[in-house]
């Protein structure tokens, strides 16, 4: 969702709380056995958007309606990130905030559908005194300004799904999982982002050796896995005979989806991998004693791009939780130490051997590609690339010593 909706959804904040005071709760005898309300007098849902091709919003997005017809009040409860200031930069240090924000549903449903988006609603099967409990739980977030952390494991689905369970008192029983929802994480994450490439290609490299581990199945879950898993869930507690289902009714299409899921060409796998071909032909003809500059320029494009990711590798390994505090394999191809290296010792006439072992460096992690599920054939063509340039500098340096 875009920053601009932060500001909108405060205006009729205060006719949102007036919704718990002018109400009166309905005490059921046995909470766990509360009965759906059927009044219609407030009415919760979750909603759904489709995903686009942005790393952002590759995965959808999940939030809550609230509805009271008699108080004309109707918001769409949205969890978002804070919008600040070298935000890319504080998200991927673990130091981005989050928070709920209420947003007239018109206006969401204007901006989802500006943006050719699909949304869709599933009505929560809840008892009335836990739907304004769910109410005064979002507001209360809302209030609270943007306090929790965004990670990984803490996105709106699960946030969602925490408030559900927090209102009912319930824990939601998820029955008899997708078959997606077995594979491991770097697998699943690959569904979900199968559509997005350039987000494919981010996550896989951000992720590390959490790729073959299994996170919680309520954090693992993506706003549209979320919406169909729900239909088979229910909400129960210790000593329920018989748990409540978690929706009812049908899933409601509020917007047709309009753009396609397919990321714009080109993909990483175009992009690298002319990438490859280009180093290549100037390496080719670098030998043959011409496009000596270009070969240079392509060395210092190598090196910067080399060095940039390595320290954003660095920064999500040791000093944020967005994706955990495990190895990253990308950290070989992809590190500062070339960089630190070559300023340093780059003028000794012996660097040529530091290129030729660190050629050998790289092609032995291209053919760990089979051994090792996080690595694919996108980012081994850039490590292709980087593994040429640094035999031929091996090269160069030796033909100089021979001179």
């Amino acid at each position: 969702m875009c920053s601009e909706l932060f500001v909108t959804g405060l205006r009729r904040m205060v006719a949102a709380a007036l919704l718990l005071v002018a109400t009166t709760r309905v005490v059921a005898s046995d909470k766990d056995l509360a009965p759906a309300d059927t009044s219609g007098f407030v009415t919760a849902s979750l909603i759904t958007t489709t995903p686009t091709a942005s790393a952002w919003s590759a995965f959808g997005h999940t939030a809550l309606r609230m509805e009271c017809p008699q108080h004309n009040l109707d918001y769409v409860f949205t969890y978002e990130v804070e919008g600040t200031s070298f935000f890319y930069a504080r998200l991927l240090a673990g130091k981005a905030k989050a928070r709920y924000m209420a947003v007239p549903t018109n206006e969401f449903l204007e901006v989802m559908g500006g943006e050719g988006r699909g949304v869709s609603q599933q009505e929560l099967n809840l008892a009335r005194e836990e739907k304004q409990e769910l109410w005064r739980l979002l507001d209360e977030d809302m209030a609270e300004g943007p306090t929790h952390r965004f990670t990984l494991l803490s996105h709106c689905a699960s946030v969602a799904i925490d408030k559900v369970e927090q209102c009912s008192g319930k824990e939601i029983d998820w029955g008899q999982w997708q078959e997606d929802m077995l594979k491991n994480n770097g697998d699943l994450l690959r569904v979900y982002t199968h559509h997005a490439p350039w987000a494919e290609f981010l996550f896989i490299t951000l992720i590390g050796n959490h790729y073959g581990g299994h996170y919680g199945q309520q954090q693992r879950m993506s706003p549209q896995m979320l919406e169909s898993q729900a239909e088979r869930a229910t909400l129960t507690s210790p000593g329920d005979s018989l748990p409540r289902p978690l929706l009812t009714g049908k899933n409601v299409r509020l917007i047709e989806e309009k753009q396609a899921k397919n990321g714009a060409a080109p993909t990483p796998l175009i992009i690298f991998g002319l990438l490859l071909a280009v180093a290549v032909m100037v390496t080719l003809a670098e030998r043959k004693g011409r496009l000596k500059t270009a070969a240079r320029c392509l060395d210092i494009l190598l090196l910067a791009g080399q060095t940039a990711a390595g320290i954003a590798l660095l920064v999500n390994l040791w000093g944020s939780d967005v994706f955990g505090h495990v190895w990253n394999w990308y950290l070989i191809p992809f590190n500062p130490l070339p960089a630190i290296l070559w300023l340093c010792l780059g003028r000794r006439k012996w660097f040529g051997k530091i290129y030729l072992f660190y050629t050998a460096v790289l092609v032995a992690f291209i053919a760990a590609t089979p051994f090792l599920s996080q690595l694919d054939l996108s980012h081994q063509l850039i490590t292709a690339a980087l593994a040429v340039r640094c035999f031929s500098n091996y090269l160069r340096y030796k033909n100089h010593r021979q001179e």
